[in-house]
């Protein structure tokens, strides 16, 4: 996926449509373009009353993004404990400053990624005890799709009768979907990747990817999935969640816009690879505070769920990294190349494993 970064900027004028938007009477007194946000502007807007992040969303994505991560925040806010930013106002449409966006509230500390590699593992201990309680909120939260579709990303999530019911639409990277079952989930999102390798240096996997895909079409004639499904940020980062330095708290988990309804270890699996989280020492501790959040016989269970769906879920892993990493590494060919060199010896052992 060859990302172009939004060029556009965002005026006074188009804040004061938004606070007006949002019934905020605030002053304007200074509005910055801050590091956060990749693919979308994230911007801090500073009033005399308190600080706002307004959120844009880049025009690759139309619609279902800004709905997806806005409604999932409202959610999570006014159910959980789970520190997400207040929404004070969002459109999935461009009407009103040219743009998608959310306004929201201003979280207070730094990214976990911007202290992460100068923190010992004593310093990391707390901010990883409070992410594994995070996480074991999210699995607690009961969500029934109002239909026979139980995969894919949020259009409406609201309580009827104390019962949290959730519409499920597509996905927002792919547009395709919802989905009845995990195998059709599975092999859509790597046909998707496939239409994006056409067009990148790895254009010679395809025919290795296609192998893959029948041969989970063969293995879901014999398979079926019957199990709970659970609201997932699919991106538990260091990058998304920020902490407070000198509280040594977790103030905030950002980015919600890739959420979708999916099995239980979709989560643990970004929270446990050593691409995101780094040294064995720092993912053992977090694996052992999720045990013990989550009590042995629950935690053993999601292990085994995670061995047995690997080698589903790598084919989706290798074919989003292939596209995706150059947008990753820019500006950092040194690391780029040596992330390279790992992921394609990775995609062979994967293509060995399927026997392709």
């Amino acid at each position: 996926m060859t990302m172009n970064t939004h060029k556009h900027g965002v005026t006074e004028e188009d804040v004061r449509l938004v606070f007006q938007c949002a019934d905020i009477p605030a002053q304007i007194i200074k509005m910055e373009r801050i590091q956060n946000g990749f693919c979308n502007p994230v911007y801090k807007i500073t009033t005399n009353e308190k600080p706002y992040i307004l959120k844009i969303t880049n025009p690759h994505w139309k619609t279902i993004k800004t709905i997806n991560e806005a409604i999932v925040m409202k959610f999570l806010s006014e159910h959980t404990n789970i520190p997400v930013a207040h929404v004070y106002c969002y459109s999935n449409n461009t009407e009103l400053i040219g743009y998608e966006f959310i306004l929201m509230e201003f979280l207070p500390g730094v990214t976990f990624s911007e202290i992460y590699s100068d923190l010992t593992l004593e310093q990391k201990k707390p901010y990883l005890q409070q992410i594994a309680r995070h996480y074991r909120t999210m699995l607690e939260i009961e969500i029934t799709s109002v239909n026979e579709m139980q995969f894919g990303c949020f259009e409406k999530l609201e309580s009827v009768n104390n019962r949290l019911l959730a519409t499920l639409g597509p996905n927002v990277d792919s547009r395709r979907g919802p989905y009845i079952d995990l195998y059709d989930y599975i092999i859509s999102n790597i046909e998707f990747r496939i239409q994006e390798l056409e067009h990148c240096k790895y254009k010679c996997y395809i025919p290795q990817f296609l192998s893959v895909i029948e041969k989970l079409r063969e293995e879901q004639k014999t398979t079926t999935h019957h199990e709970r499904l659970v609201l997932t940020h699919t991106d538990l980062a260091p990058k998304n969640i920020i902490v407070d330095p000198t509280t040594h708290t977790v103030t905030g988990i950002v980015d919600w816009e890739w959420s979708c309804m999916m099995v239980t270890d979709q989560d643990f699996t970004t929270m446990t690879q050593e691409s995101v989280w780094g040294d064995d020492e720092t993912r053992q501790f977090l694996r052992q505070e999720i045990e013990l959040c989550l009590g042995q016989v629950k935690y053993t269970k999601l292990l085994r769920r995670v061995e047995r769906r690997k080698h589903m879920m790598d084919p989706v892993t290798f074919s989003m990294c292939l596209v995706a990493y150059p947008d990753w590494y820019r500006g950092r060919e040194k690391e780029a190349i040596e992330y390279e060199k790992r992921l394609e010896r990775e995609t062979e052992e994967m293509f060995a494993r399927f026997n392709v």
